[in-house]
């Protein structure tokens, strides 16, 4: 087996993920993808790995911009854990994303209370953690 075929077969998961990747199907392929880039002895893996991470961070900033339903954001933070795990990316970016969509699903189950509800629920789930 030559160097170049788990890039290639990385290449191939990544591209598989961005066709869906709010689904277990895309999350699945993200996973392998990124681990086989991280297993990767090529140079060029890394920032391989690099630039799909942000690619899909900005995709997940795009979708967070237009009113998803609940399931889709549930599959991005799904999304966002897979993305963490692996040494590609930047942290900071990952954890502001990863805030932005738990706030989007926070309004979501908090839409019809009040601002003093809301916030008393979301300091008691901040006070769990």
């Amino acid at each position: 087996m030559s160097e170049a075929d788990p890039l290639a077969e990385a290449r191939t998961h990544l591209a598989r993920a961005e066709a869906a990747p709010w689904s277990e199907a895309g999350r699945f392929h993200t996973d392998e993808g990124l681990f086989l880039l991280e297993a990767s002895a090529v140079p060029a893996a890394a920032q391989l790995g690099a630039t799909y991470v942000l690619r899909m961070l900005e995709r997940l900033q795009s979708a967070l911009a237009g009113d998803g339903p609940e399931p889709e954001l549930k599959w991005m933070l799904k999304l966002l854990q897979t993305l963490e795990a692996s040494p590609f990316g930047d942290a900071a970016r990952l954890e502001t994303v990863r805030v932005m969509v738990a706030e989007r699903l926070l309004d979501r189950y908090f839409a019809g209370y009040s601002k003093a509800e809301r916030e008393q629920a979301i300091s008691s789930i901040l006070g769990q953690i």
